[in-house]
C-alpha cells in the first residue's frame, strides 16, 4: 500500500487531486471551518488549507494523520 497522497493506480482515492475535494466536501458537509477541523484533527489550519488546494501530499510518515483524515471523510459520507 502506498502513502496517502501518492498515486497507486488509475484511480487512487488518496491522490492529492481526489483528497482535496473529498476533504473539502466532508468539511463543508459537517459545517466546519478549516480551523475547527484542524483543531479536531490536531493539525494546523494551514495544513488543511494546503490539502484542500492540492498543495500538500501526505508522506508515509504521516500515517496517523492520514487515518484521521480517512475516518473524518468516511464519517461525513455516512451521515449524508
Amino acid at each position: 500500500m502506498g502513502a496517502i497522497g501518492y498515486s497507486r493506480g488509475p484511480y487512487d482515492p488518496w491522490h492529492k487531486d481526489h483528497l482535496k475535494s473529498a476533504l473539502r466536501e466532508a468539511r463543508l458537509a459537517q459545517r466546519l471551518t478549516q480551523q475547527q477541523l484542524a483543531d479536531q484533527l490536531g493539525v494546523s489550519r494551514a495544513f488543511i488549507a494546503q490539502i484542500e488546494t492540492g498543495h500538500r501530499e501526505l508522506p508515509p510518515t504521516w500515517s496517523d494523520t492520514g487515518r484521521k483524515l480517512q475516518d473524518f471523510i468516511k464519517a461525513a459520507k455516512e451521515r449524508k
